[in-house]
């Protein structure tokens, strides 16, 4: 594995600890899904796939888990989210665990997810955002499909040598800065949900003239809507102090209702970093690409 070589004798954590914290994941697309157990108030408990979806603040399970765990109503609440805001149903639930790591007396959107479900021909049963993902360091190894998550105060030494990236957190959401090639340094939304075979998505009123070359046609479609997307390249894109030239972007006309909340010019996933092993550090705001 890429990242097992940057592991040292840490000092807060053994260093078989940290082996054991590692998960094969599975993928669709760049879409990752990892298992969570949901535990609700009278007790009852499920584990179910969810997908790992940082550009969202609230974690939302399918309302068939809603039925099956016997889950009621609790009021209505905003969901930010790349594409737009939302107002769902909420419910209680006692605990939410993944990867060993729990977060109790969650209170998670509900929603029909029958969309991803047909889209991946495989069930979606919620979206595991950045409610609970806030608290912990993600380690993501695409290529070698593995992930971990780690509790938030584990020392960044761990992972030896690495570009350090510094992050900004807007509205419970993390956003990343950007140069694109006409200069302009803009900031990205840091979406794991962000399933496409591009390196970003940017706002064409947003980001102005980019000399794009458009190669296909896109739809760009989630929980709030859908709109579309061109796909095809731009000279160059840093995130970093990594340089994609030419750089495979979508870029959309349209600019969600999310933007006036989070100012930011677009979104990259994890198709960017396909090769790298990362690890997005939360609690301090750090992206670390290892060598």
């Amino acid at each position: 594995m890429v990242f097992l070589a940057f592991v040292g004798e840490p000092k807060n954590a053994k260093a078989d600890d940290w082996q054991k914290s590692l998960r094969t994941f599975e993928a669709v697309g760049m879409n990752i899904f990892i298992p969570v157990t949901i535990t609700g108030i009278d007790g009852r408990s499920k584990t179910v796939d969810f997908i790992l979806d940082s550009g969202t603040t609230r974690t939302t399970i399918d309302s068939s888990v809603a039925s099956d765990l016997n889950l009621l109503p609790y009021h209505k609440s905003k969901n930010i989210t790349a594409s737009g805001v939302a107002l769902r149903y909420t419910a209680q639930i006692a605990q939410l665990c993944s990867s060993s790591l729990c977060s109790k007396d969650l209170e998670v959107l509900v929603d029909d997810l029958s969309l991803f479900t047909t889209a991946y021909k495989r069930p979606v049963a919620g979206l595991l955002a950045m409610d609970f993902l806030e608290k912990y360091i993600l380690l993501i190894d695409f290529q070698n499909a593995q992930m971990a998550l780690l509790p938030g105060d584990t020392p960044l030494e761990i992972f030896g040598n690495a570009r350090t990236v510094d992050l900004i957190s807007v509205k419970g959401l993390v956003l990343i800065p950007a140069i694109l090639p006409n200069g302009q340094t803009v900031k990205l939304l840091l979406d794991t949900g962000y399933d496409s075979f591009a390196d970003a998505l940017l706002y064409e009123s947003t980001v102005g003239k980019l000399g794009f070359t458009e190669t296909k046609a896109s739809v760009l479609k989630d929980v709030n809507g859908s709109f579309s997307a061109p796909f095809g390249t731009i000279d160059s894109l840093e995130l970093g102090g990594m340089r994609f030239a030419p750089a495979l972007i979508q870029l959309a006309a349209q600019i969600p209702a999310g933007k006036s909340e989070l100012g930011h010019a677009g979104q990259v996933g994890i198709y960017a970093f396909r090769h790298d092993a990362i690890v997005f550090d939360y609690p301090k705001l750090k992206l670390l690409v290892l060598d």
